[in-house]
């Protein structure tokens, strides 16, 4: 717990704070965690992501077919 200069609590609260990258299918390809964040690390797999094939996003149709 966070204290001010007179020993009081702050109240402030920390979160942790993650930023997804995710594929066109929906698919979770990167977890960052905003400690360790590096925006070129993050453009560099945003272009290697945009460098794979496309496939369309399955939309509930189709999921709801795959299902049955």
């Amino acid at each position: 717990m966070e204290v001010d200069a007179s020993g009081r609590p702050t109240r402030a609260l920390h979160h942790m704070l993650k930023v997804f990258l995710i594929d066109p299918r929906g698919r979770v390809r990167e977890i960052y965690s905003l400690a360790y964040i590096q925006p070129a690390v993050m453009l560099n797999d945003i272009r290697t992501l945009h460098l794979e094939p496309h496939t369309r996003p399955a939309d509930a149709r189709t999921a709801a077919r795959r299902s049955q």
